[in-house]
């Protein structure tokens, strides 16, 4: 029964698209739209629309929430032939100092990779007897070996 109610609001969906589409065409006012809208549906199907519609807006809430956060991300810089780094946000410009200078080998730039895995919040352990360096973070662990 659910099923058959849903095929029914989805084609008197595609019907109202297609009907959308011919006024926007037609160019017709809204009054005669409302009234064409009004025939091809029942009172329960409008308040499942309406529903739909709600929930399109929460999502398009969200996706703009996602965006804002997406837009307050920090950004590492790594310089050549320098022992620090500077990370950028919207606060400003913090540098963070590394034992080690960045630099050019046969044309490929050496940045140490666990400052690389800091900068990605990943935490950094190295076991000196067995050359392993263990990178984790909530969802990953990762071992290199040399």
């Amino acid at each position: 029964k659910d099923k058959n109610l849903n095929q029914d609001l989805s084609k008197k969906l595609d019907e109202l698209l297609k009907l959308q589409k011919e006024n926007k065409e037609k160019k017709e006012d809204k009054k005669s739209q409302d009234k064409k809208w009004d025939k091809l549906l029942k009172a329960d199907d409008k308040n499942i629309l309406n529903q739909f519609d709600l929930n399109k807006m929460k999502k398009q809430d969200e996706q703009q929430d996602k965006k804002q956060a997406k837009d307050e991300k920090e950004f590492a810089v790594f310089q050549v032939d320098k022992n620090f780094y500077n990370i950028i946000n919207k606060d400003g410009k913090t540098t963070v100092y590394m034992d080690v200078k960045t630099y050019v080998d046969q044309g490929r730039t050496m940045i140490p990779v666990r400052y690389i895995a800091y900068t990605l919040g990943f935490n950094v352990e190295y076991d000196n007897s067995t050359r392993e360096a263990i990178f984790s973070n909530k969802e990953n662990n990762i071992l290199a070996k040399k």
